[in-house]
């Protein structure tokens, strides 16, 4: 099965950094299925997700497949076989950290991180909720702006409960914003940004708007990696081909060269 019902009582670690999933994904992975630490909260709404996503996949045509997936060609294919396999429970997993591989998790570099760091990983998906790094999760492809006959949008499918879970799950710890819009969209931010731990990180270019890019997404994981190793101070001193940080109250800006 892909999901358990049981689950573990987690506590937070100190900091919490909330960084988006990559659609690149390391395939295969293990008939594991160890408690994750979102389990009970989200077990609901996962198998809802699931068995909508399993639906969509079926005899689907490559147009639809590539409005649902943004995906073509044999990553449409990988992407259909993933769906099937979601819900019917036979799935493949692998430790969130191992699974995604795309450019801010390759700059995070999270196989040298300790365990307990990679545990103050959250990431949003739209087939998980939220996932911690260290739990298991299958290969998958399904944005929080996608639509699934049954659950509508997923950022808002997932909006009051996803922030109901982190905001819990945080406490009075402090927690790093790292978010695209997109994924931002799946949580109230209006309260989250009330937690006095609550810290956004913006990624911009020198004019102000958001960046963009590979490097705005290489960026993001050595930032991620830095307030792992170094903390705020550290992302204070850091620089990157040209790119620097600005600390103004409880906002962390970093700006493209």
């Amino acid at each position: 099965m892909l999901f358990r019902p049981d689950t573990v009582q987690a506590m937070a670690p100190a900091m919490t950094i909330v960084l988006p999933p990559s659609e690149g994904k390391a395939p295969g992975g293990t008939r594991d299925h160890q408690v994750g630490v979102f389990d009970e909260e989200l077990e609901e709404g996962r198998r809802r997700v699931a068995k909508a996503l399993g639906a969509a996949a079926q005899g689907i045509s490559p147009a639809e497949g590539k409005r649902l997936f943004g995906a073509t060609g044999f990553l449409l294919e990988r992407a259909i076989e993933c769906a099937q396999e979601v819900a019917a429970g036979t799935a493949l997993v692998l430790p969130a950290w191992q699974r995604y591989t795309g450019v801010v998790w390759s700059h995070l570099q999270p196989a040298s991180l300790a365990p307990i760091q990679r545990e103050a990983l959250v990431v949003p998906s739209g087939l998980y909720g939220l996932s911690v790094g260290t739990d298991l999760i299958a290969d998958f492809r399904l944005t929080m702006g996608a639509s699934l006959s049954g659950v509508g949008k997923l950022s808002s499918f997932w909006r009051r409960s996803l922030t109901d879970v982190l905001e819990d799950y945080v406490g009075e710890g402090v927690v790093y914003d790292l978010l695209t819009s997109e994924q931002r969209a799946a949580l109230d931010y209006r309260r989250l940004s009330q937690l006095d731990g609550y810290v956004p990180v913006e990624f911009v270019r020198r004019d102000g708007h958001g960046a963009a890019g590979h490097a705005a997404k290489a960026i993001k994981g050595i930032v991620a990696r830095t307030l792992l190793d170094a903390g705020v101070d550290g992302v204070a001193r850091l620089k990157w081909q040209g790119w620097r940080t600005s600390i103004r109250g409880r906002v962390i800006t970093v700006i493209a060269p």
